[in-house]
């Protein structure tokens, strides 16, 4: 069974049965406000599959709004990377803070995120 990230986004819009946000567990400066933004934006573009941050320039498809729409896709997608799949559903992208959109996933960036927010 596929343990990626495009696998589990796909699982879980088959079990909600609607539109679901999308938040990485490994980017814990993501804000209330990101959240609320990217909700807003996704109620704006009605006709996009899915709505994705951007930050710097960068996509960040593991912080959006997927919609059912983009099931196919998903499950299309095999094992191949988050990234690629988004890039066929042509979303529409949220400008964020690139802070908010900071990843840690090494025990040197844990630490130094945790001093950061302990600050």
């Amino acid at each position: 069974e596929p343990r990626h990230p495009a696998a589990g986004i796909a699982h879980a819009l088959e079990r909600a049965g609607d539109s679901i946000l999308v938040c990485a567990a490994d980017m814990p400066f993501v804000t209330a406000e990101a959240c609320l933004r990217v909700v807003e934006a996704a109620g704006e573009a009605p006709e996009a599959s899915a709505v994705v941050a951007e930050a710097a320039g960068w996509l960040q498809p593991t912080f959006g709004v997927y919609r059912p729409t983009a099931l196919p896709a998903l499950r299309r997608c095999g094992d191949a990377q988050l990234m690629r799949v988004v890039g066929a559903l042509a979303p529409s992208l949220v400008e964020l803070a690139p802070r908010s959109m900071r990843s840690v996933d090494t025990p040197d960036a844990l630490a130094a995120a945790e001093r950061e927010l302990t600050a």
